[in-house]
């Protein structure tokens, strides 16, 4: 059977893409050496089978392989978060992001199978060591974690002023921490309520991170007390929450349907206001374009407070939350 599918017109990406794109392309054009990551991330040991901490003799299969990581293109994405970047720059940006991404998917397959909350701390700390502010020597990496942030800290921390170098290093420790959590809530089957979801999403998906390269470099042309005010504060946690969402948006059938994740704001929602999945997906899309509305031009957006949810047409049954059998909702 045959069918046909008709365009009503030409579908491009939005600009804030193509910007990206260009920058990369650009970035390739000037390099003198590679600048994606499947190279570095191979010398670090990313596509090895991973060790099980309480049986290291049994090898789980490798967190990636190398398709996996071309397919996810960090270059694109170090781009967009640091359009004005030097090719050295973003070649650094993006092995931070591919790093990143392979830790928070390291953690759950190492320590989740066994729900060694302990091991898992011990590595969060352990972790930390390898980013000394005075850059002294470190202990030999043990794993492709290990080896793969010694690396990244030194030539990151290096040329870093004092203050940005403390600054940045808060931000990957904030990171690290968030990690433990979401492997707890996954040992107890908890949801957490959307306030701490997002506030915790924050961190778990490395924002402050990502963010903070590009905030240093114009540290001399914006001073650091335009950052401390609300309002800077408040674009840059939408825009935060904005690629969160986006995330959690894209992967939510194929996280809670057949990985089991109970962090993604579309499971969230849904659980925390009673509704159906399909309802959560359009309360989610509701939220992240809300902002970006003039007001009284669209649809009532839906405020949260901590404990409840307020929507018209959209309110909770009962209590603020009817958590299933199997599930139930952090409570703070």
């Amino acid at each position: 059977m045959e069918r046909t599918v008709l365009l009503a017109a030409p579908r491009s990406f939005c600009a804030g893409v193509e910007r990206a794109i260009e920058v990369v392309e650009r970035m390739l054009a000037d390099a003198d050496r590679p600048v994606y990551v499947r190279k570095q991330a191979g010398a670090m040991g990313f596509f090895e089978p991973v060790p099980r901490p309480a049986t290291p003799a049994v090898k789980a299969p490798s967190v990636w392989t190398e398709q996996m990581l071309a397919g996810y293109d960090f270059a694109v994405c170090a781009g967009a978060l640091h359009p004005d970047g030097t090719a050295e720059e973003l070649d650094l940006g993006t092995q931070w992001l591919s790093w990143g991404t392979y830790a928070d998917d390291w953690f759950p397959q190492v320590y989740g199978p066994t729900r060694d909350l302990t091991g898992a701390r011990v590595m969060v700390a352990r972790l930390k060591s390898f980013m000394p502010l005075d850059l002294s020597t470190v202990d030999h990496p043990a794993n492709p974690l290990e080896a793969g942030l010694t690396d990244l800290w030194q030539r990151t921390a290096a040329p870093m002023e004092a203050q940005h170098r403390t600054e940045f290093r808060a931000a990957v420790d904030v990171m690290l921490d968030s990690w433990v959590w979401e492997l707890q809530n996954q040992h107890e089957r908890r949801i957490a309520d959307p306030v701490d979801y997002i506030e915790m999403r924050r961190r778990t998906f490395g924002s402050d991170l990502t963010m903070s390269p590009s905030r240093f470099k114009q540290a001399r042309q914006v001073p650091p007390e335009v950052y401390a005010t609300r309002s800077l504060q408040n674009l840059e946690a939408a825009a935060s929450d904005y690629a969160c969402f986006v995330n959690d948006l894209y992967s939510y059938q194929k996280e809670i349907e057949f990985e089991g994740e109970l962090h993604n704001i579309v499971l969230v929602v849904e659980n925390f206001l009673d509704v159906s999945r399909t309802q959560a997906a359009e309360i989610v899309r509701d939220l992240m374009t809300s902002p970006r509305r003039r007001s009284g031009a669209a649809r009532p957006r839906t405020r949260w407070r901590r404990g409840r949810a307020r929507s018209p047409g959209l309110r909770p049954r009962g209590r603020a939350a009817r958590p299933s059998a199997r599930l139930r909702r952090s409570r703070r």
